[in-house]
C-alpha cells in the first residue's frame, strides 16, 4: 500500500515531535540522567528536521536564509576564528530549529487539503501534549519538589522551556475555540485549557507570571471592543495570577533565589567587576561554574569585545555553547567558561557567536518571520502574533531557548498557525 507523500511527511513529523518532546522524561525516570543518551536524541532531532527540510523546501527565501546563515557561520567559525570544521558543524546545530523548522511547517500550507489535515492532527497532538505535561510535571514535583528537575516531558533542566510551550499550546487552542464565539461562553466551555496552565507554577520558572498575564490580556481580539472585554479579562487574570502565586510560594523553597535576594538582583546582579570576581572565585573553590545573572551577562558584551576588538564583526564562531564531551571546547569557552555556563540570554547567544554580522542577519530573519505569510492566507490573528512577539522579546534577555529544537518548533508552528486561511476569513 502506497502512502501519499504529504501524509508520510506528516506522520514522520508527528512521530519526531513526540520523540523530541518525551525522550527526556522517559530517560530520566527509567534510566536516570544520561548525558550521552540525551546527546544522541538531540542529534536525532537535528538530523530528522534537516532531512525533512531538504525534502520539503520550496520557497527561494528559505534557500536564501539558509544559504546566508551557512556562509556567515562558516566564515565566522572557520575563517575568522580558524576553528575546525567539526566545531562549525556541531555549533550550527544550535540554529537548526530557527532555519529548518519553518520550511517543513510551511510545506503543509501549500495545499488546502494538506493544510486542513495537518492542522486537525496538530490540534489533537497539542491537546494531548498539555495533558502529558500535566502528568509529567505533577510526577516530577511529587518526586523531586519544585526546581529545574520539573521539566515536564522534556526532563531535567527544561523547566523554562516546558512553561513556554504550555502557554503557546494553550493560547493557540483557546484562540481557535473562542474565535467567532461569545468570549465568556468560550472561556467557560474551554476551562480545561486554562486549568492545564496550573502545572506551570509547580517549578521555579518565575517567567510563568509574566506569561499568564499576557495570556489573558492578549486572548481577546485586539479591536474596538478590546477595552470592554477587559472588564471580564482583568479580574480573571488577577484571580488566576494570585492562585498561581499561592501555588508557587507554597511549593518553592527559595522563591527569589538561593540567597533570598530580590528579583532585580536575581536578574541583574551586581556590577561587572563584582560578577567577574565572583565567577573567578567560584571557579577556584567549587566544581560547578558560577551562574552569572542574565542581564549581567549582557553587560559583559562590551567588556568582552573591548578585550577582543578583532572579534566584534565576526564574533567568536558558532559552537562556544557546545562541546566538552565528544568534541573539544572552543578557546572562547575555555577562557570565559564562567560566561557561557548557566542560562544565557539570546542576545549573548547571537552576538558572542556571530558578532555584528550575525546580529544583522538574525534581525533580518525575524523580520521575515512576520512579513512572510503562508500560502493562501492574508489575514493575521493579531493577538497570536503579539503573543509571539512578546515571547521573542522576553527571550532576548531570558534564555537562549531558540537553540533548542523543541522551542523553535513550537514558536514557528505557533506563528504559522497565526495566519488565518482565506476561507476562514470569509466565514
Amino acid at each position: 500500500m502506497r502512502i501519499e507523500k504529504s501524509l508520510l511527511i506528516q506522520r514522520i513529523l508527528l512521530l519526531w515531535f513526540w520523540v523530541m518532546c518525551c525522550y527526556g522524561f522517559i530517560n530520566d525516570e527509567l534510566f536516570g540522567y544520561k548525558h550521552n543518551l540525551r546527546s544522541l536524541c538531540l542529534l536525532f532531532d537535528d538530523v530528522v528536521i534537516l532531512l525533512l527540510a531538504l525534502w520539503t523546501i520550496r520557497e527561494k527565501w528559505d534557500y536564501i536564509l539558509i544559504g546566508s546563515f551557512l556562509c556567515i557561520s562558516w566564515w565566522s567559525t572557520c575563517i575568522a576564528n580558524k576553528l575546525p570544521l567539526i566545531i562549525w558543524i556541531n555549533g550550527s546545530r544550535g540554529f537548526f530549529g530557527m532555519i529548518f523548522a519553518l520550511p517543513v511547517i510551511r510545506y503543509f500550507w501549500q495545499n488546502e487539503a494538506r493544510r486542513e489535515r495537518f492542522v486537525a492532527a496538530i490540534d489533537k497532538a497539542l491537546m494531548a501534549y498539555l495533558y502529558v505535561q500535566a502528568f509529567c510535571i505533577t510526577w516530577q514535583f511529587i518526586r523531586y519538589g519544585a526546581g529545574d528537575r520539573v521539566g515536564g516531558s522534556f526532563g531535567n533542566g527544561y523547566s523554562g522551556l516546558v512553561s513556554f510551550s504550555i502557554y503557546l499550546a494553550s493560547f493557540y487552542l483557546m484562540r481557535k475555540r473562542i474565535r467567532g464565539n461569545h468570549f465568556v461562553t468560550g472561556l467557560l466551555k474551554n476551562w480545561k485549557l486554562i486549568a492545564l496552565l496550573l502545572p506551570s507554577f509547580l517549578n521555579e520558572t518565575k517567567i510563568s507570571f509574566i506569561l499568564v498575564a499576557f495570556y489573558f490580556l492578549l486572548l481577546v481580539d485586539v479591536d474596538r471592543k478590546w477595552f470592554q472585554r477587559m472588564i471580564v479579562v482583568v479580574p480573571l487574570a488577577v484571580f488566576f495570577f494570585i492562585g498561581g502565586l499561592f501555588v508557587y510560594l507554597d511549593n518553592v523553597k527559595n522563591p527569589l533565589g538561593e540567597a533570598g535576594s530580590d528579583i532585580s538582583e536575581y536578574l541583574v546582579g551586581q556590577d561587572v567587576e563584582y560578577e567577574m570576581g565572583a565567577a573567578e572565585w567560584h571557579e577556584e573553590n567549587f566544581d560547578t561554574p558560577y551562574d552569572v545573572p542574565r542581564i549581567a551577562k549582557i553587560s559583559f558584551i562590551g567588556f568582552i569585545f573591548e578585550e577582543n576588538p578583532e572579534n566584534m564583526i565576526p564574533g567568536f564562531g558558532v559552537g562556544i555553547y557546545k562541546g566538552g564531551t565528544t568534541i573539544d571546547k572552543t578557546p572562547f569557552s575555555e577562557t570565559y567558561d564562567w560566561l557561557v555556563a548557566g542560562t544565557t540570554p539570546f542576545i549573548c547567544h547571537i552576538v558572542f557567536q556571530l558578532g555584528v554580522v550575525g546580529s544583522v542577519w538574525t534581525i533580518f530573519l525575524f523580520v521575515t518571520f512576520f512579513i512572510r505569510r503562508p500560502h493562501d492566507t492574508d489575514e493575521r490573528d493579531v493577538s497570536m502574533q503579539l503573543f509571539f512577539l512578546m515571547n521573542v522579546t522576553i527571550m532576548l534577555i531570558y534564555s537562549n531557548s531558540w537553540q533548542e529544537m523543541s522551542y523553535s518548533f513550537f514558536m514557528l508552528l505557533f506563528l504559522t498557525l497565526s495566519w488565518v486561511p482565506k476561507q476562514q476569513e470569509k466565514a
